[in-house]
C-alpha cells in the first residue's frame, strides 16, 4: 500500500531479482489428444458428472411418475464430450443434421456411434450437482455458479496441478460466447466475442496457457465494488507470490497501490495505466503535447516508475521491473507503407509485446 509518494525526474537503477520458479509441465506430456483431454477431465471429474447426471435423470423420471431407469457411464460421458468437441470442428446448420438421412449432411463419425435420441437424452440430463441440495436465490449460501461450481473448482485445481507458468504472466479478461438468457451475460463491444460470460484470466504470457480463471458473476446486490481490477489481480497472482514473476496487464487493472503491493510480495509488474488513477504523477502529462513520436517522459519513486511514451498517441505505463532510461525500438508502418524504427523505452516495448502474445 502506498502511503506517501515522492516522484523524481532522475532515473535510478531498478532492482529486479531472478525468477525462482520452475516453469513448464509438472506431469508427463503426450501429444495424444485423448491423453491431454484426460489431464483436465480426470476420473474424479467424470465420476462427478456421471453421478449427478444419473441422479438428475432419476429425479426427472420420478417426478413424471415413470418407472423407467436411465443410466449413463464414464465411457459414454467421455464420448459425449468428444462428440461436442467434434461438432465444434465440423459445424452443421442444426444439431439434428448430424443424423440426417441426407447424405450431404449426415456425419458418420458421430451418427454411427450414438443415436440422435440418446445424444439428446444425455444433453437433457447432463448435470454437475444435486439440484435438491442447492440453496434458493436469496439464501445466504446461494451462488450464481452453483450448478457448475464443483466441476469449475476441480478444473481450476487441475490447471495449476499440471503446469507452472514462466516468469512472465498476464492478467486479462476473456469472453465465453453465449447468446442465451442469463443475469451474468456481458456485452463488450470491443471484444471479438461481444456477448457472453466474462472470465478473469491469469495466463502464461509466453504461450497463453490459462493457469487460473475466475468467472465474473456480477456485482452483489447492495454491494459497492471498489478497485475491482486490483482485487482481481491479487486474487489470481497470490499463489505465485515470492517467485519474482513479471505480471503484465492493461489499464483496467493497473493501479499504483496494486503495483506496490505486488512488489511487497516479491512480484514485479508492468502495464498501461489510466493517467487519472490515484497516485499517478499528473505533472508528467503537462508536456505530452510537445513530445514527438518516440519521445517519452517519466517519474520514478524507488522501484516504481510512471511513464508516458508518444507512439501515434500518448501511452501511459507503470512498471516495477525496468529502469526508465533503458531504450530499445519498435517497428511502425508509415502511411506510404514503409516501415520505420521508433525509439521506445524497453519497459514499454516488453509490456506491449508480451501482453499481445498472451491475448
Amino acid at each position: 500500500m502506498i502511503c506517501f509518494v515522492v516522484w523524481s525526474t532522475t532515473a535510478t537503477p531498478v532492482t529486479v531479482k531472478d525468477f525462482t520458479g520452475t516453469a513448464g509441465p509438472k506431469v508427463a506430456i503426450s501429444n495424444e489428444p485423448l491423453y491431454l483431454f484426460s489431464l483436465f477431465f480426470t476420473d474424479a471429474i467424470i465420476n462427478i458428472i456421471v453421478r449427478e447426471t444419473n441422479r438428475y435423470a432419476g429425479q426427472v423420471l420420478a417426478a413424471k411418475g415413470s418407472s423407467k431407469q436411465w443410466r449413463t457411464s464414464p465411457q459414454e460421458i467421455r464420448a459425449y464430450f468428444g462428440f461436442c468437441i467434434l461438432m465444434g470442428v465440423c459445424k452443421l446448420p442444426e444439431l439434428r443434421d448430424y443424423w440426417s438421412t441426407d447424405p450431404y449432411l449426415h456425419y458418420s463419425p458421430i451418427a454411427d456411434r450414438i443415436s440422435r435420441d440418446r445424444f439428446e437424452e444425455v444433453t437433457r440430463y447432463l448435470h454437475f450437482v444435486d439440484n435438491q441440495q442447492l440453496p434458493a436465490r436469496g439464501q445466504p449460501n446461494f451462488h450464481r455458479l452453483q450448478k457448475v461450481l464443483p466441476i469449475l473448482t476441480e478444473m481450476k485445481k487441475r490447471f495449476s496441478e499440471v503446469y507452472y507458468p514462466h516468469c512472465e504472466v498476464s492478467v486479462d479478461e476473456a469472453m465465453i460466447k453465449f447468446k442465451g438468457r442469463s443475469t451474468m451475460k456481458q456485452y463488450l463491444p470491443l471484444k471479438p466475442i461481444k456477448r457472453g460470460f466474462k472470465i478473469w484470466v491469469l495466463a502464461d504470457a509466453l504461450n497463453g496457457y490459462f493457469w487460473d480463471i475466475n468467472p465474473y458473476v456480477g456485482a452483489t446486490t447492495g454491494q459497492v465494488c471498489t478497485q475491482l481490477g486490483s482485487k482481481v489481480v491479487l486474487s489470481l497472482t497470490a499463489p505465485l507470490f515470492g517467485h519474482y514473476h513479471h505480471v503484465y496487464m492493461d489499464n483496467f487493472f493497473s493501479g499504483m497501490s496494486l503495483y506496490q503491493t505486488l512488489l511487497d510480495n516479491q512480484t514485479y509488474a508492468c502495464g498501461t495505466i489510466q493517467s487519472g488513477r490515484k497516485y499517478f504523477p499528473t505533472d508528467i502529462m503537462s508536456n505530452v503535447k510537445s513530445l514527438t513520436r518516440g519521445e517519452y517522459s517519466f517519474r520514478q519513486c524507488n522501484d516504481l516508475v510512471a511513464m508516458v511514451w508518444k507512439d501515434k498517441k500518448p501511452v501511459t505505463f507503470v512498471s516495477t521491473l525496468a529502469t526508465p532510461n533503458e531504450l530499445t525500438s519498435v517497428q511502425r508502418r508509415k502511411k506510404d507503407g514503409s516501415v520505420v524504427e521508433v525509439s521506445c523505452p524497453e519497459v514499454s516495448c516488453v509490456c506491449l509485446l508480451l501482453f499481445r502474445i498472451a491475448k
